[in-house]
């Protein structure tokens, strides 16, 4: 039996109000980070799949779902203050986390920043530690191999936000799936009621330009990365860290991924999905969530 999920909101000092989901009842506590071009919606298959004994939270980011987007973000590091803001309006001290995607980038950020309020840490598909490489369109409508360094060539370009930015205006939920079956959930075995709710869900989005800067913005190496110069961040992680990635990813790159395994070396604990896509939560949930439970501790 699905449990119970209680929509609520809290104000932020920092002038944002962040929505979030609450599920559950127990000592150990969950927060669950969603990822881009999503909302704390498409986090429902794992709230669904988590045992009893965990209180389980999953916020709309700044700028999603129902969330407000009062000051514009630049960089995975502000929403990860969010995710900290958040917790202290719950009064939460140690927890565990997961992000999928452009959240796996925020909670390793969040572990970064604050080590000592991560029990423990997992990601999927997460943006690689030296960020989403974006590539200028050339003259003939193909990625060059020139990067994008700044927003506001993400915001000229016609093939990174524009498109994308065109459905959310004209509501084009069936040009939306497609772009989704083909990157996201391309096992396609969600249910056309579950897959409108999804849909819905990503047309609240209002951060897209500065979303897609921040990631590939995000630096937590040592080195530069054509965009910005890395903070060293990644040595301040404590661990450890579940990284979990499909095989068959088409979002995040191997050489993403291997950054992670590099940055983390011994802190990672290495979990690959065969034949799954982007989301392995969708693919293969009861593996997943398997891998995940086992990893927490249940």
């Amino acid at each position: 039996m699905t449990k119970e999920v209680f929509l609520k909101s809290v104000d932020l000092p920092n002038g944002e109000t962040l929505a979030y989901r609450e599920m559950g009842e127990g000592s150990k506590v969950l927060l669950v980070i969603h990822g881009n071009y999503c909302s704390s919606v498409h986090m429902d298959i794992i709230m669904d799949n988590m045992p009893d004994g965990y209180k389980i939270y999953a916020p709309d980011l700044r700028g999603y779902g129902d969330s407000t987007y009062n000051t514009p973000i630049s960089s995975l590091k502000e929403l990860a203050e969010d995710v900290k803001l958040l917790a202290d309006e719950l009064g939460l001290k140690q927890f565990d986390i997961f992000g999928w995607s452009l959240g796996g980038g925020v909670v390793l950020q969040f572990a970064a920043d604050y080590p000592d309020f991560v029990r423990k840490a997992a990601v999927s598909g997460s943006v690689g530690i030296k960020g989403f490489p974006l590539y200028k369109t050339g003259p003939d409508f193909k990625p060059s191999a020139e990067r994008i360094t700044t927003m506001e060539e993400i915001a000229k370009d016609p093939l990174i936000a524009a498109p994308v930015l065109n459905i959310y205006k004209n509501r084009d939920k069936a040009t939306l799936k497609q772009i989704f079956n083909a990157s996201i959930y391309t096992g396609n075995n969600i249910n056309p009621e579950t897959y409108d709710k999804y849909l819905e869900a990503t047309l609240k989005q209002r951060n897209l330009v500065e979303a897609d800067y921040a990631l590939t913005s995000f630096n937590m190496t040592h080195e530069h990365s054509g965009v910005v110069e890395g903070t060293g961040d990644i040595d301040k992680i404590k661990g450890p860290v579940l990284v979990m990635q499909g095989t068959k990813d088409v979002v995040v790159s191997k050489e993403q991924y291997q950054t992670i395994k590099d940055g983390l070396g011994d802190r990672a604990v290495i979990a690959e999905f065969e034949g799954c896509g982007h989301a392995p939560m969708v693919d293969e949930t009861e593996e997943f969530m398997q891998v995940l439970l086992n990893f927490l501790g249940k």
